[in-house]
């Protein structure tokens, strides 16, 4: 169980990795520390900003928002408030499910007086709306910190700190099931899970290893909701008295393997094609991850925190904290490299930090004092661990929403985790569009299928246009875990059955349509004349533009022989003109002041309305 951080004594402990120091990757510390003093928890929502915990060990509700500068970077992104929790919360489970919200889960402590409680409640929050809800609370009358992860049909996986049973939670109908029983009767409590390839769950026994002396561990398989023997794990993670039975971090490796951190010095490497385990390289002496994050770096490398357990009389860790890296390719562990100033903020036990990939392929370090630091790594990550796009289709219901197609939509690994304490996988699509100017805007992805390193299976996501987007040409990249796709391009493109100039010299705006049915919208927001087609599903045309708008325009609008509709929002016309052709036409003026308003109807059934919150002088609407 966790003890706070306020009654452990920090201690001083210089070790040498035998194995070299591994120096390479940047370090920075973020320009604009954490509103509130500091920060525990961080969960990247699908929109590329991250919502941060603020608190430095002790139950809190209050989150902040990180967003990046224009140019995608974390390291100078501006702050901004959230809605809080519920419940004050430390050390809970959370997961970003494929609607774009955020499930989170119990509480080893919660309250406002931060009581030891192992609450069952938990709550979702809305990215959208900025609020959260409750949830139905957890079967049992406990749930605490223990293990969860969404599975490939969106349902969460829930372990149980007290017996063998796990649970299901279905977000989208809020109820909850019973699911498979684990094996020897092991708790999952302090334990941690990975996903495999095809979405089954690795478990190592934490409660019925380290009284047998030996390794055990087990996977629960998705489709059938059992649990099942995953062989003998060749030397134990963990023992009891001392240890607390914690553990650390793992990670699915780009070849495949997973790698498990032990809270002693061992680590093991499991191989999911033979069921077996190998012996992994081992920490210094007297150093494990007893609670502690870790994460696959896009460059393929796990980087990982580990520090001291103090043994006796109970689970009490004291720091520094130490940063490794393993490279799966060399079987090596180095020790990372650290600036003082980040050493220093490194100076307590590692379960205080956590860590997150960023969309930029950087990683975000929470340090044991709650600074936030920005970490570069070094390398590339190899082509086919990239997502690919084979299409990108406009909806045929919402034309701000787009339906990718393509492989690995969900990464090779989940990315960042800690185990049982907190949960920072981003195993999901981030969507990113850049313009010419390299501008980079995020656009919120959701109705993603969870999993990780589905090879050259086709799978699908959509992604809403961020609102008040220019239209222009971009640059479309999915980002999984800080890997993007190639680049694709995506064009907020004329649709072609309609024509739009704007005389910039004139201030005229002239849209003629054709002989289809069209459906139009001009609109002036924040400055920015935009026009788009509403109901096309066919964009090859000349790129549309958005331009600065100052003073009054003239609007001369001449529709063709469909039926077609216009709607003006926004717009402050010295001269507006729109000719509707023969068809049964529509024409919409929205919020608009217009002094000179002048409407010829066709030979169709013609409707013309006219909602205006500013004062002027409308002429007659000239409709046969």
């Amino acid at each position: 169980m966790r003890q706070l951080a306020a009654s452990i004594v920090v201690i001083a402990l210089c070790l040498v990795m035998q194995t070299g120091v591994h120096a390479a990757g940047v370090w920075t510390k973020l320009a604009n520390p954490s509103p509130g003093g500091g920060s525990e928890s961080a969960v990247l929502l699908t929109d590329g900003t991250v919502m941060v915990q603020v608190g430095v060990d002790v139950a809190s509700k209050t989150w902040k928002k990180l967003t990046p500068d224009s140019s995608g970077n974390y390291i100078n992104g501006t702050w901004s408030s959230m809605s809080s929790m519920g419940l004050e919360r430390l050390f809970f489970a959370s997961n970003v499910l494929p609607s774009g919200k955020v499930f989170v889960l119990g509480g080893e402590y919660s309250g406002p007086n931060t009581s030891a409680n192992f609450t069952n409640s938990g709550e979702i929050y809305d990215p959208v709306a900025d609020s959260w809800s409750t949830i139905a609370t957890f079967p049992n009358p406990i749930f605490g910190d223990d293990p969860t992860v969404v599975l490939p049909n969106g349902k969460i996986l829930c372990g149980y700190i007290a017996d063998a049973r796990t649970y299901l939670y279905d977000p989208v109908a809020n109820t909850w099931s019973q699911t498979g029983t684990k094996l020897r009767n092991d708790e999952s409590d302090e334990e941690t899970w990975a996903m495999l390839p095809g979405g089954d769950i690795l478990s190592y026994d934490i409660f019925s290893s380290p009284a047998k002396g030996a390794g055990h561990a087990q996977r629960y398989k998705w489709t059938t909701g059992t649990w099942v023997d995953a062989g003998s794990v060749p030397v134990p993670l963990t023992s009891y008295p001392g240890l607390g039975y914690e553990l650390g971090p793992s990670g699915l490796l780009p070849d495949g393997r997973v790698i498990q951190i032990g809270a002693n010095n061992n680590t093991v490497i499991y191989n999911p094609s033979t069921n077996s385990w190998t012996r992994g390289p081992s920490l210094p002496t007297g150093m494990g991850a007893d609670d502690a994050p870790g994460a696959v770096l896009p460059n393929g490398r796990f980087i990982f925190a580990a520090d001291t357990p103090i043994t006796v009389p109970s689970w009490n860790p004291v720091g520094p904290t130490s940063l490794f890296e393993y490279d799966y390719t060399t079987n090596k562990l180095s020790t990372v490299n650290l600036p003082s100033a980040l050493a220093a903020d490194l100076a307590g036990p590692a379960f205080l930090c956590r860590m997150l990939i960023l969309p930029n392929g950087h990683m975000l370090l929470i340090t044991t004092t709650g600074s936030l630091w920005d970490y570069a790594p070094s390398g590339t990550p190899q082509a086919s661990w990239a997502p690919t796009i084979t299409n990108v289709a406009k909806s045929t219901t919402n034309s701000n929403v787009y339906t990718i197609t393509g492989t690995q939509l969900t990464g090779i690994s989940e990315g960042a985790g800690y185990g049982d304490d907190a949960e920072m996988a981003t195993n999901y699509p981030i969507v990113r569009l850049t313009d010419a100017k390299g501008l980079v805007r995020f656009a919120r992805s959701s109705n993603w299928t969870p999993g990780v390193a589905t090879g050259n299976l086709l799978t699908t996501c959509q992604f809403e246009l961020p609102p008040k987007l220019p239209i222009a040409d971009y640059t479309l990249n999915v980002i999984a875990n800080g890997i993007p796709s190639a680049n694709f391009k995506f064009s907020l493109a004329n649709p072609s059955n309609v024509d739009a100039v704007f005389d910039a010299a004139t201030k005229t705006l002239k849209i003629t349509g054709d002989a289809n049915s069209n459906s139009l919208t001009v609109s002036l927001q924040a400055g920015v004349l935009k026009v788009e087609g509403a109901n096309d599903t066919t964009i090859n045309h000349t790129s549309l533009f958005s331009v600065n708008v100052t003073g009054q325009i003239i609007v001369n609008a001449v529709l063709g022989d469909g039926n077609d509709s216009i709607a003006v929002i926004g717009i402050d016309s010295s001269a507006t003109n729109v000719d509707l052709g023969p068809g049964s036409d529509k024409a919409a003026f929205t919020l608009c002041n217009i002094s000179n308003l002048t409407v010829d109807g066709g030979a169709g059934t013609d409707v013309v309305t006219v909602t205006s919150s500013t004062t002027g002088t409308f002429k007659p609407i000239n409709v046969p």
